[in-house]
């Protein structure tokens, strides 16, 4: 088990770049362009108007949207909050000003009802957006077939604002989608090292509660007859002695055989774990046979590796690969996450300095580098002609 500890989270996992996710609402304004050119060009009082109320508009949907994306960085757990008054204000606004608009202004400015299908479609849920749009369209059919008698206008509304509307949809449920599963991963992670510890404790339980208790029983009744009966008192003291020495031993035996894993077991496991987490994952291994040394040391670099890759990388995909290489064995673990900036200095520092230690044992050398490609790149090799130093000779005596 890696030696730094995971810490339970109750924090959501880091935000994507949302100014950049903003950046991609305003794209819409680009449909203001053509017809505020045209009255910038022609000037005239009615053109004047129709740009005040497209400035008028545009700042409604700056702030709308902007309004949106808070809300999509709001924490996963938080309950959902009501959209606020000042917002269903605005939203009526731009409605009434694309309305008025496209009365005066003709079919060129009848952009307000995109911005206004852009800003619904990120922030409804699917039935009100349906209703939303519905009502956007009554509007659009209004003004084109009543006012201006412009059907083909109309037919363009009718396809260009449920598209809109889908699109900033699809991509607001994509963004709270990534966030709930990186979170996942993270939750994963710390179960996964939660449940390590419980089933170490229950061995632990498990191993020294009766040898406690009958220590406990033989104490009490040396001290009843250590005035009475010294032989005897004696006698029970010994026995205590011994049933102390069985639990020491006891107690050295389960943490070498936690603290020393298996290579078969830690590759299932990093298979279980990488799959639970949504992290598609390879392993190839070449050599059939290993010395016991050096696969516990392997199993020891796959477990802090694929910890790293759960907790720190938001990695889709994670190689393991175990080969020959300079004479000598390798391990490697490899990731395509975001890299070795994003190991915390506990990490690096704690993390590395014991699978180092033991590598050092054998004679091997552990690397923690960027992967080509973006990733990171944990590998450790150790020579073939290796010594068998024992794992379990760190635990104290």
């Amino acid at each position: 088990m890696p030696e730094e500890t995971v810490r339970p989270t109750t924090s959501d996992p880091p935000n994507p770049p949302f100014i950049l996710f903003w950046s991609l609402w305003l794209l819409w304004l680009i449909f203001f362009v053509p017809p505020v050119f045209g009255a910038v060009t022609h000037p005239s009082a009615r053109n004047l108007w129709l740009i005040l109320g497209a400035a008028c508009c545009t700042a409604i949907y700056v702030w709308t949207t902007w309004d949106n994306t808070c809300y999509l960085r709001r924490p996963l757990t938080a309950a959902e909050a009501p959209i606020s008054r000042t917002w269903w204000v605005l939203m009526s606004t731009l409605v009434v000003l694309g309305f008025v608009m496209g009365v005066v202004g003709g079919q060129t400015w009848l952009e307000p009802y995109t911005f206004a299908a852009a800003v619904v479609g990120g922030r409804f849920k699917p039935r009100r957006l349906v209703w939303a749009i519905g009502g956007l369209e009554a509007l659009n059919g209004i003004i084109c077939l009543v006012v201006l008698h412009d059907f083909f206008t109309f037919l363009q509304g009718l396809f260009l604002m449920p598209v809109v509307a889908i699109a900033v949809s699809n991509l607001a449920y994509a963004v709270e989608t990534n966030r709930a599963l990186r979170l996942a991963r993270r939750e994963i992670a710390r179960l996964a090292v939660s449940e390590e510890r419980l089933r170490f404790a229950r061995d632990l339980h498990d191993l020294l509660g009766h040898t406690l208790s009958l220590i406990a029983i033989k104490s009490e009744l040396a001290g009843q007859l250590i005035a009475e009966a010294p032989a005897d008192a004696r006698r029970e003291v010994g026995e205590i002695e011994a049933a102390a020495r069985t639990a020491l031993g006891d107690v050295r035996a389960a943490v070498a055989g936690y603290r020393q894993p298996t290579l078969a077991g830690e590759i299932a496991g990093a298979r279980e774990l990488l799959t639970a987490a949504g992290i598609r994952v390879t392993v190839e291994r070449t050599p059939s046979m290993l010395p016991s040394a050096v696969e516990a040391l392997f199993g020891w670099t796959i477990r802090e590796g694929v910890t790293n890759v759960l907790r720190h990388s938001h990695a889709r995909h994670c190689a393991i690969t175990i080969g020959y290489a300079d004479d000598g064995y390798t391990v490697t673990v490899l990731d395509d996450g975001e890299g070795i900036a994003q190991l915390p200095p506990t990490t690096v520092g704690n993390g590395l300095r014991g699978l180092s230690e033991r590598a050092a044992l054998m004679g091997g050398t552990v690397t923690l580098a960027p992967a080509v490609g973006g990733g990171l790149r944990l590998s450790l090799q150790v020579p073939q002609a290796v010594t068998q130093p024992s794992i379990t000779a760190e635990v104290p005596a």
